[in-house]
């Protein structure tokens, strides 16, 4: 969804529904069901583009060890673009609950990881997803993780 924020602001709105079966590579769960959501808003202020992050994952067979977005369409595996720090939330009404979360801005700026416009333009056009992987089920190279999500724009 394209939003006008503002005399020379715009932002985008995506959002992924991560789950185990949209993974490339089936992962080992037992009993476990996990998902999560990621949501993206790439914003364009005068010149100066942001892309903001809100992550959170539940139901995971064990700690996670990455989260990463990666460039690649759906049902084929691709490279990361971005890392991204989880931490685990734990529910304090059952401690053998708990989520794991990040939120944060990703920008030109970025010392490791740099937002591009060739990122940009694959976030707009469906061809960015989200990958988690745990301990049980880790990433290797550009496959493997425990759920995927690939970001698609909101109309």
């Amino acid at each position: 969804m394209r939003t006008e924020m503002g005399l020379d602001t715009l932002a985008f709105h995506t959002i992924a529904i991560m789950a185990a079966d949209k993974e490339v590579t089936a992962p080992v769960l037992g009993d476990f069901t996990p998902c999560g959501t990621a949501e993206l808003v790439y914003a364009v202020h005068c010149g100066c583009d942001a892309i903001k992050y809100k992550i959170c994952a539940g139901g995971l067979t064990s700690d996670v060890t990455s989260a990463t977005i990666n460039w690649a369409g759906a049902g084929v595996d691709g490279p990361v673009v971005k890392t991204i720090e989880l931490t685990e939330v734990v529910n304090p009404c059952n401690e053998e609950e708990s989520t794991w979360q990040a939120c944060g801005c990703w920008t030109r700026d970025d010392e490791t990881e740099p937002l591009t416009g060739m990122i940009a333009d694959q976030l707009l056009t469906g061809d960015l997803y989200v990958n988690i992987a745990t301990v049980d089920n880790p990433f290797v190279g550009i496959t493997g993780g425990e759920i995927r999500g690939q970001l698609v724009l909101l109309a």
